[in-house]
């Protein structure tokens, strides 16, 4: 009889990311009969707690150097969570794909055309850079502007409240995460800017008290943290038994928790928000502009009229947006095929969808898939 494996998975349960990150690794080690040391440090804690054992392999998020020596002389594979702290790091890391995250902040907060763009970050955390360089990239290649505010954990709210003052109306702000993300609210509310009539928020994270117990609740993006935890046992599975293994290994996220704070479907005209209101709803269903004028009461002529004047694009624009979101969202977060989405969505074939699909991206939906 085969002896199990023994792991132990030495990672703070202090945030909500690194106890998924727990979640996700003890899940995949489970699955296959393996035995599970949690402990909740990657430090020299961790060391006593597992040095006597007889470990095969160890998970981290901020191994120090005393674990990862240890390990090292007894041959016993770490694989690590948290972004490596310098580029010779002796151990395979899995992390989220921090460039990506600002991709898809971008197509998030692009679904208001009318919004400017920017970005709060940190250029001493390589966190809020590597995503304000993902986000900068996409704003950029469509000929926009990025306002860029550059912080840090001791600035005060209202350090942030005249550059709040001095942006154009309505402008979407991406915050690199989610504690700043609270503190540009709170800004929002001193410089006198509605929420998300005069800006809209988006930030990273995946905690749901510092997300939700605030006024506007805040969209987020949601940190891959169960993923990179499942992949981490799959890459130190191989470790194990001697098999090669990258040196880094990007996650990209794929889900969007759209709360108060972004709402796309918001407008200061009550008879265009009817409209978004009703356009959302039926995103997966192939709406003609007249059903969407006779839904809110109004004749097609009145809408489109009021609506190119609010929104800055016509209704059919927003119907097609729409449906590429929701698109976009099946492809990234199910397993559907191709042939499937089109059909839920009600194209009239997969060869239409793909091509619709790919006018409005740039890239054809197999390729999202893939990543």
């Amino acid at each position: 009889m085969t002896t199990p494996l023994k792991i132990a998975i030495c990672i703070s349960h202090q945030y909500e990311f690194t106890r998924q990150r727990t979640v996700g690794a003890g899940q995949y080690a489970i699955e296959r009969g393996w035995d599970v040391e949690i402990i909740q440090s990657a430090s020299i804690e961790s060391l006593h707690a597992i040095e006597n054992t007889n470990i095969d392999g160890i998970i981290t998020f901020g191994c120090d150097q005393n674990l990862s020596r240890w390990a090292e002389s007894r041959r016993i594979p770490i694989i690590e969570t948290a972004r490596p702290i310098h580029p010779e790091y002796p151990h395979p890391c899995v992390v989220p794909d921090e460039a990506q995250i600002g991709r898809l902040a971008f197509e998030h907060l692009s679904l208001n055309p009318r919004a400017a763009l920017a970005f709060i970050g940190n250029t001493s955390n390589p966190h809020s850079i590597a995503r304000q360089a993902g986000f900068e990239k996409q704003v950029l290649a469509a000929d926009l502007e990025l306002r860029v505010l550059d912080t840090d954990n001791a600035s005060t709210t209202k350090a942030i409240v005249p550059w709040l003052q001095a942006l154009p109306t309505p402008t979407a702000i991406f915050t690199f995460d989610c504690t700043l993300g609270r503190k540009l609210i709170e800004a929002c509310k001193l410089a006198g800017k509605a929420i998300p009539e005069s800006i809209s928020v988006l930030t990273v994270g995946q905690d749901e008290i510092l997300c939700s117990l605030i006024q506007p609740p805040m969209s987020s993006i949601q940190i891959p943290s169960r993923r990179i935890g499942q992949q981490a046992a799959m890459l130190l599975e191989k470790r194990i038994h001697g098999e090669a293994t990258p040196s880094i290994t990007l996650v990209e996220a794929s889900e969007i928790i759209a709360r108060r704070s972004t709402r796309a479907d918001y407008s200061d005209d009550p008879l265009v928000r009817k409209a978004l209101e009703y356009i959302t709803s039926k995103c997966h269903q192939a709406l003609s502009v007249s059903e969407v004028a006779m839904a809110v009461g109004t004749n097609r002529r009145t809408l489109e009229r009021r609506f190119n004047s609010n929104r800055g694009r016509s209704i059919h624009s927003e119907i097609s947006a729409r449906r590429i979101e929701k698109a976009r969202e099946l492809l990234r977060s199910s397993s559907l095929p191709i042939e499937s989405i089109a059909e839920d969505l009600q194209y009239s074939s997969a060869a239409s969808f793909s091509r619709a699909f790919k006018a409005a991206t740039g890239c054809p939906p197999k390729l999202i898939r893939k990543k």
